[in-house]
């Protein structure tokens, strides 16, 4: 009897010792499950950020053209419903603000602003169809006094 009773202890050691890895293997896999999610989803972030910057300095570089260019130059950038959309470009005195519509809910992560160079001037209108057009035009800074213009 006493032989039955060890193999028992045994047998339930056994299942206890079981219990206890199994325990670890799920737990080990859970960490490696949340890690690699935690990863994807910053890279997810990363990759809309650089979309919004590359979005963003493609319009900066136009007004930064408009620097190097005669005074009283003009030129219309037509942004499609499909990135106006996306990106949802804003303009205010200084700077061009694009807002990430996929985290519109975080005040603090969903705000890009870029600044923009000075002597220019812009408008910003919508359409009904959704197209943003921004109008930009390099300020005339000059004195061009005794200069008739017929």
């Amino acid at each position: 009897m006493n032989l039955n009773k060890f193999q028992n202890k045994t047998k339930s050691q056994g299942a206890v010792e079981f219990m206890v890895i199994l325990a670890f293997v799920l737990f080990i896999v859970a960490v490696g499950l949340y890690a690699v999610a935690s990863f994807t989803v910053d890279i997810q972030e990363n990759e809309k950020n650089m979309e919004i910057d590359d979005f963003a300095r493609s319009i900066v570089s136009e007004f930064e053209m408009l620097q190097k260019v005669e005074e009283g130059y003009s030129r219309n950038i037509t942004i499609p419903y499909h990135l106006a959309k996306r990106f949802k470009p804003e303009i205010n005195s200084s700077y061009l603000i694009i807002v990430n519509i996929e985290n519109e809910d975080d005040e603090t992560n969903n705000r890009h602003y870029y600044p923009l160079p000075e002597n220019s001037s812009y408008s910003l209108t919508n359409d009904t169809e959704g197209n943003y057009y921004i109008i930009v035009t390099r300020n005339i800074t000059s004195n061009y006094e005794g200069i008739s213009l017929n």
